[in-house]
């Protein structure tokens, strides 16, 4: 069996079918960094402080927000990077012992360039009998494999780990603007924008979940719910204006990418990165600069007089008017 790739769903599966094959080889185009994971059995104390308490459990998952979120500014402060650093390169030598294969797994990029890994049983699986890493896919035989190095590898099944589109999702081609122009063609002069990763200007009635830079080192599902709290927002305010079309005012989008762009500038992902945060251009149009908790807290402070509300010209009829409120832009 051989595997392409390395990262997170790598990381996942193959410590779990590595066991059960008689060979498997991982081609990987670049190392990643992994970091431990400091998982543990919750004890029978723990769990009755739980059962009586149930506040603790809020305490404790605090706490491993709070550790993540401490993570997350390791991307912009080089000597928490660092630290990661250490423990990282820390994790790899306890475990891989042979100096060959332990530089194959050495990353060339700084930690945080790519997804931040956790595991515990990656490199164990590594430097099973049973297991080979490789480098990248040269070519694809009927029955075989050719990695970067130019050695042929047997193999009866092949895994495609190589991750997703996440800089220029393929929706972004079937969504069109009021000009015609799909966001696809628009974004790709420009770079994938939104409001806050969530509020498109210039398309109303058109919010993303997940959508540009709004992605975060800690928990997604955080975030895509104070999106869908802010999209709530937005709807309600339309409905109580009686308008049917609503977007964010094109200089708070504005304003709001100048400042995003200027943050990232400081951040690890500027320092040359190859990762799939990256458009075709380089351009960083996925991740968030800053930390979850700011994100959420933007979020969740929708502000209407940064929105423009509006009702469509009906059918054939007179072009739709604006509609005005406690000092809403007219358009």
């Amino acid at each position: 069996m051989a595997v392409v790739g390395s990262g997170a769903s790598a990381l996942q599966f193959v410590p779990r079918i590595a066991p059960q094959v008689r060979r498997l080889v991982l081609l990987q185009r670049s190392a990643q960094w992994v970091l431990p994971r400091f998982d543990r059995s919750v004890t029978t104390v723990e769990r009755q402080l739980f059962r009586w308490f149930p506040p603790a459990q809020r305490v404790v998952r605090l706490g491993v927000y709070l550790a993540a979120e401490a993570v997350a500014l390791g991307v912009r402060h080089r000597w928490l990077r660092r630290q990661l650093t250490w423990l990282a390169r820390t994790h790899l030598r306890r475990t891989v012992t042979d100096p060959d294969l332990r530089s194959r797994l050495l990353p060339a990029e700084d930690i945080g360039c790519r997804r931040l890994l956790r595991s515990n049983t990656w490199y164990p699986t590594l430097v099973r009998p049973n297991v080979a890493v490789a480098g990248d896919v040269r070519e694809v035989r009927p029955a075989s494999v050719v990695d970067g190095d130019g050695h042929e590898h047997p193999v009866d099944t092949l895994i495609l780990a190589t991750g997703f589109h996440a800089a220029e999702p393929p929706v972004y081609r079937l969504l069109h603007g009021p000009d015609g122009v799909s966001l696809a063609s628009r974004f790709a002069a420009t770079g994938a924008r939104a409001h806050l990763g969530t509020a498109v200007a210039g398309t109303p009635n058109l919010f993303l979940l997940a959508g540009p830079n709004s992605n975060v080192q800690t928990s997604s599902v955080t975030v895509l719910e104070a999106q869908v709290d802010h999209v709530a927002a937005a709807l309600s305010a339309a409905r109580d204006l009686g308008a049917d079309r609503v977007e964010v005012h094109p200089e708070v989008a504005r304003v709001g990418e100048r400042e995003v762009r200027r943050r990232l500038v400081d951040t690890v992902w500027a320092t040359g990165c190859r990762a799939w945060y990256l458009d075709r251009r380089g351009r960083n149009t996925t991740n968030w600069p800053g930390t979850t908790t700011e994100l959420r807290r933007r979020l969740r402070r929708f502000d209407p007089a940064g929105y423009l509300f509006g009702r469509a010209p009906a059918v054939d009829g007179p072009r739709g008017e604006p509609v005005s409120a406690r000092g809403w832009p007219r358009r």
